[in-house]
């Protein structure tokens, strides 16, 4: 199995990543879609 940082991939592809640190949620936005990676 290969992994590859997410910060790396979503902005390789135009998306911008963001990480709330009050909740440990990481957001990746791309355009007018966003995807929401909640703590786990």
């Amino acid at each position: 199995m290969t992994y590859v940082p997410l910060r790396f991939s979503a902005e390789a592809f135009g998306a911008t990543v963001g990480f709330d640190a009050a909740t440990g949620a990481i957001t990746i936005t791309d355009g007018e879609r966003v995807g929401l990676i909640p703590a786990g």
